[in-house]
């Protein structure tokens, strides 16, 4: 009779770097007040992308493992003692937290031709659904309040109106993602000012404009800019 058999897990690329990160911090080479290689090293040194860097270290920071400091770079925080327990941390993030990255390339792919259906076929129903989560965005941000569950809105809004709902079922698990701790560590890395704010918001009304217009190839262009914008801001700053 064999010993029970554990799932089998499809470990992430962010977790390998990171486990290879941890590995480090926890052998001494790096030991804690350590100042990690900055992100463009890391990657030339592991042959991966600086997001791929990026994601890694939030998952370490999530874990305590390390800290960044804006401005100064990522430093060892301490080094794990009960390491079986964070090994079953980084098995979780595996199971359960979707990469950003791969999300953001997925949407990439998915939602310029859903704004594209949308705006070929949206009803004045859904016309006044997308513009109702916009206002309501809109107004999140004059009065300073969260704008994630008007932008989850808007994007599931805009998936509705191309009239495919297997689609509208693809959108509404990538935005739920959105709530993932490794999402929130990587909008931390984002510097909130009114000026991020205002390209946001105005990255949406385009969008709804296009579509309201009726301008398919306008819809698709105006997507893929924010969703690039999105990305960059997570992964370039």
């Amino acid at each position: 009779m064999i010993t029970p058999l554990k799932p089998v897990i499809s470990t992430r690329l962010y977790i390998q770097i990171a486990r290879q990160i941890a590995d480090a911090v926890q052998q001494g080479q790096l030991p804690p007040g350590e100042k990690l290689p900055a992100e463009r090293l890391l990657a030339e040194q592991l042959g991966v992308s600086r997001p791929s860097v990026r994601e890694a270290l939030c998952a370490l920071e999530i874990l305590g493992i390390v800290e960044g400091r804006t401005g100064d770079g990522t430093y060892v925080r301490r080094t794990p003692t009960e390491w079986t327990y964070v090994g079953t941390i980084f098995d979780e993030f595996a199971e359960r937290e979707e990469s950003p990255l791969e999300v953001l390339e997925t949407r990439l792919l998915l939602e310029p031709q859903i704004a594209r259906l949308a705006a070929e076929r949206a009803t004045r129903d859904g016309l006044s659904q997308i513009e109702h989560h916009l206002l309501e965005m809109q107004r999140g941000f004059t009065e300073g309040a969260s704008h994630l569950e008007a932008d989850k809105g808007f994007h599931i809004a805009v998936a509705e109106a191309s009239g495919n709902s297997m689609l509208v079922r693809q959108i509404q698990l990538l935005v739920s993602t959105m709530q993932s701790r490794l999402w929130s560590s990587l909008n931390q890395h984002v510097t909130v000012d009114k000026a991020l704010a205002q390209h946001f918001l105005d990255d949406h009304r385009r969008i709804y404009e296009a579509i309201l217009s009726r301008n398919p190839d306008m819809a698709d262009a105006e997507m893929a800019a924010h969703i690039r914008r999105v990305s960059n801001d997570f992964f370039s700053n």
